[in-house]
């Protein structure tokens, strides 16, 4: 690990963000992210200084609009007997396999790390998702269901986090990837921290974490083999005292947006190390943080970008259960 990996996350991440837009921040604070004013720039306009009917009436444009857009593409399909799913697919752009996804990435400068495009390209989308979804909607750069009311985070999404999380991704590493869902960025980190280190990944859905297993062995299959795997999946809630016996972790990545940031997984966090994790109310638009912990166990905070995830599982929810098997 570089000597300077610990510090800040001290750059604008410009992208946009899974299941949602997202808003760049610049905005960094020490172990506290409330009591500030915040101003978010949207397609150049300061939203903070538009008047609230101005904005309802932007947000009412946009759902129209869409509501025209598939009116008339649900028309185009039946004047012209074939289905919707061809109507879109032939609107999209070519990303039709793993590698054309990563270039489009790295076109729109999604990607900049080496190590992070040589795990995406290793990483198959399609083996994460139903197999009935046709390839020009699998390697779409949109946020796909994948059951159990989840789903599987935008590709530039994944590919923001594996950035902003790369110097913690080293040979040996130890990660904790908190609502793995279907198992797909555990796999990434898998690759990156190679076979001297580990990833555990823990989803609160047992049929999912199940799932997950599967669609590593199929994309990756040498993660999951030997005594000591470098990818662990197991099914329970990492807010209920279920990491007592895992040690601390280099890196933690969070899939679901707390609604505080968690004391539990910041304890979990070694000095040195860094989490990046969604915190906000349910239903709405979240903010995404870096959580730094420097060599002496002094904790940096700073928001990245507005996001949208599902929730966290609370502590009172879920069970632990154990699905390598």
């Amino acid at each position: 690990m570089s000597s300077d990996s610990w510090r800040l996350c001290d750059r604008k991440v410009t992208s946009g963000v899974a299941q949602g837009f997202g808003f760049p921040f610049r905005n960094r604070r020490f172990a506290s992210f409330t009591g500030d004013k915040r101003r978010v720039r949207l397609g150049g306009l300061d939203s903070c200084s538009l008047p609230a009917a101005r904005r309802e009436f932007f947000l009412w444009g946009l759902a129209i609009g869409a509501s025209l857009l598939c009116w008339k593409v649900a028309a185009q399909a039946s004047d012209e007997g074939i289905s919707v799913t061809e109507i879109l697919c032939d609107s999209m752009d070519e990303s039709r396999s793993q590698a054309s996804l990563v270039e489009h990435l790295k076109d729109y400068g999604r990607i900049e790390c080496p190590r992070v495009e040589r795990a995406l390209l290793a990483v198959d989308r399609q083996h994460f998702l139903q197999r009935s979804l046709p390839k020009c909607i699998v390697y779409q750069d949109m946020p796909l269901p994948i059951g159990y009311g989840e789903t599987i985070s935008a590709p530039h999404m994944h590919a923001t986090c594996l950035d902003i999380l790369r110097h913690y991704l080293f040979r040996g590493a130890r990660v904790l990837d908190v609502g793995s869902g279907s198992g797909y960025l555990s796999a990434c980190m898998g690759l990156m921290v190679g076979q001297e280190g580990s990833i555990l990944g823990v989803e609160k859905h047992p049929e999912l974490a199940r799932k997950s297993i599967s669609n590593i062995r199929k994309s990756n299959p040498e993660l999951l083999e030997g005594e000591n795997p470098v990818v662990t999946i197991v099914a329970g809630n990492v807010l209920s005292g279920m990491l007592d016996e895992w040690g601390l972790f280099d890196a933690i990545h969070v899939g679901a947006a707390a609604k505080s940031l968690p004391e539990v997984l910041v304890n979990k966090l070694k000095p040195g190390g860094r989490m990046i994790i969604p915190v906000g109310p349910r239903d709405v638009y979240q903010e995404l943080i870096c959580v730094d912990k420097d060599p002496d166990g002094a904790v940096y905070t700073e928001t990245l970008m507005s996001v949208r995830y599902v929730p966290l599982t609370e502590p009172q929810e879920g069970t632990v259960r154990s699905n390598n098997n």
